[in-house]
């Protein structure tokens, strides 16, 4: 333990739950609400403190990071968390984008930590997180000494609440749209007859590389797992954000447009919480072949079991 703080963490998906556990490391108490009470009783096997809402969370912490699948329910979390009188600060940490964080440190009485995570589950658990960050540099240097060890790696973007978001965003559109453009110029290659290994190693060699051909293709499309830990329903979220923000920069056709119909595509196909990776299909679909690499040996595999995130890189 590195703090005598009381820690928070509403919303116990796949990133709240890693948050919640790595916590237990950090500081004297987590406390936790999740709508799902199964989700709050496997929290509870790592040592947290379980709630019967967001406001009594808020009660009984020093500090609540929020971890919440859009801006709607991170809006209406923060208004019932806002009626707390104990709590020093709020830190959010999903990506709802500029205009909800304003309206979330509208919403409390108390200073806003604009936190967007990037990193997933495997981030957190693994101490290597990276924190898009934004809000008053004196509640920043309060959580410094258990929040910077929870995010290693952070950017700090500025004192207003929801720049932070803007960096992620742009982020992530960057990230998504090279997961989508390097799925189907793979699939593309498959097809015509080159091994889905080669291509990827192909493509890690020269300047086309990307995180998608780096890390999440290697480790869930080719070993045909789709497990690389996040939801499609986030990336088309993600996207639609970046879009609302593209729009009022004066980008009117953005490039994105392909990329968020491709999600759009894994969803009606797959499901909304059909890991992202699951994009690979929908081109593969397309071509008729599929980036899979099946070693000659078994036990080869290059898949990674983990937890479902609540957060996209």
């Amino acid at each position: 333990m590195v703090s005598d703080v009381r820690v928070g963490v509403i919303g116990l998906g796949n990133m709240g739950a890693a948050l919640a556990q790595r916590l237990q490391e950090l500081v004297a108490e987590v406390v936790v609400f999740d709508v799902r009470a199964e989700a709050m009783t496997t929290a509870a096997r790592f040592g947290a403190t379980a709630s019967l809402s967001p406001r009594e969370v808020g009660e009984r912490s020093d500090v609540v990071v929020a971890s919440l699948p859009s801006p709607a329910i991170a809006l209406e979390v923060a208004q019932e968390v806002g009626t707390s009188t104990q709590l020093r600060a709020y830190v959010e940490t999903s990506t709802v984008g500029p205009l909800a964080v304003r309206k979330i440190a509208s919403a409390l009485a108390v200073p806003v930590i604009d936190a967007p995570l990037s990193g997933g589950p495997r981030g957190i658990l693994s101490g290597k997180l990276t924190s898009y960050v934004s809000g008053p540099e004196a509640i920043r240097q309060e959580i410094a000494n258990w929040f910077d060890e929870l995010c290693p790696i952070r950017i700090v973007v500025g004192e207003q609440a929801g720049v932070a978001q803007i960096a992620k965003l742009v982020n992530n559109a960057v990230s998504l749209s090279g997961m989508a453009i390097a799925c189907e110029a793979i699939a593309v290659g498959v097809a015509s007859g080159v091994d889905p290994k080669t291509v990827v190693e192909a493509v890690n060699s020269g300047t086309g590389r990307n995180s998608a051909t780096e890390s999440k293709i290697p480790k869930s499309v080719l070993t045909g797992t789709f497990d690389f830990g996040g939801p499609v329903f986030l990336a088309e979220k993600d996207l639609e954000l970046y879009q609302s923000l593209a729009e009022e920069a004066g980008i009117r056709e953005s490039l994105t447009n392909s990329a968020l119909e491709a999600f759009r595509e894994a969803i009606l196909k797959f499901g909304v919480n059909a890991d992202y990776t699951e994009i690979a299909r929908v081109f593969e679909s397309a071509v008729g072949a599929e980036i899979r690499h099946r070693p000659a040996v078994a036990g080869g595999g290059l898949g990674s079991n983990g937890w479902r995130s609540e957060h996209l890189d």
